[in-house]
Parts: C-alpha cells; sequence; structure tokens
C-alpha cells in the first residue's frame, strides 16, 4: 500500500510550514493541508505554509492517483447541501485585452485540445463543401460562406 507523509514545522513566531513528498496537480493538495493544519492547530489558514513535491525534503513519496482517493473516499463523510452555509456569488466580467472576443483561459490544460479537435471535426465534415478553417475561434460568418 502506497504511504505518504507530511512534516510539520511551528515556528516562533506562530508560523506554520507544513512540507509533503507528493506534488499537487490541482487537486487542491497545498489549500486542503492548510486548511486542515490551521484547524487542527488552531492559527490562522493565513499562517500555514505548504511546500509540496518537495522530494529532496521528503523522500520519493507514491503522488496522487484517482485509485487512491476513490479507495480512501469512503472513509470521509462527504457535505452535503444542507451542509453548505449561504453565500453570493458575483460575476465580475473583465475581458481579455489578449484577443478580439476578450476570452480568458479554461483554467485547465486537459480542455485545451478540445477545441481543436472540434474545429478539426468542422473543417472534415465541410471540406467537400470548400471549407477551410485557418483560425480560432470558428465564427458564424465562416460558416455562412459554405458552398450549399
Amino acid at each position: 500500500m502506497a504511504k505518504e507523509s507530511a512534516r510539520v514545522e511551528v515556528g516562533a513566531d506562530g508560523e506554520v510550514r507544513v512540507t509533503v513528498g507528493s506534488p499537487s496537480n490541482g487537486q487542491s493538495h497545498a489549500t486542503t493541508f492548510a486548511q486542515v493544519c490551521a484547524a487542527r492547530l488552531g492559527v490562522p489558514v493565513e499562517r500555514v505554509i505548504v511546500t509540496s513535491g518537495d522530494t529532496a525534503a521528503m523522500g520519493e513519496r507514491t503522488g496522487t492517483f484517482a485509485s487512491l482517493v476513490t479507495d480512501q473516499l469512503w472513509s470521509y463523510a462527504v457535505p452535503r447541501a444542507q451542509d453548505v452555509p449561504p453565500f453570493e456569488v458575483e460575476r465580475q466580467a473583465q475581458p481579455s485585452p489578449y484577443n478580439p472576443e476578450g476570452i480568458k483561459g479554461a483554467g485547465a490544460g486537459g480542455v485545451i485540445g478540445s477545441l481543436a479537435t472540434i474545429a478539426a471535426a468542422v473543417e472534415d465534415a465541410l471540406a467537400p463543401r470548400g471549407l477551410t478553417l485557418n483560425s480560432l475561434p470558428i465564427r458564424f460568418e465562416q460558416l455562412s460562406n459554405v458552398k450549399r
């Protein structure tokens, strides 16, 4: 069974340093570790500094895998809707100045290829009608010029 570990040090100034060998790949480990540590030690989460993926300090570790999470998920109570405190959602639209549509990144590298895949499928489907796509995003004007 794979094992992970962490080292927690509390400085004289009250700053808490958490060192883990396992790197975070977008699963919110650093935030979660900081919140758990702050709650257990009774310190503000802002005073907790998490360093992850430091194999020089912690040695080789297994890392993060869905199977490990799934096996351990049954040990945790999953919050229900009534467990979540009320909150307000605000929309703060600030278009990107770097492209004509003002579109910002999707936030996850795994979705980047999907745009090119969709464009390739559209181009393949409409190639017999003379469509060639040279840029993204695909605009209605490009499709409206296709031979019928």
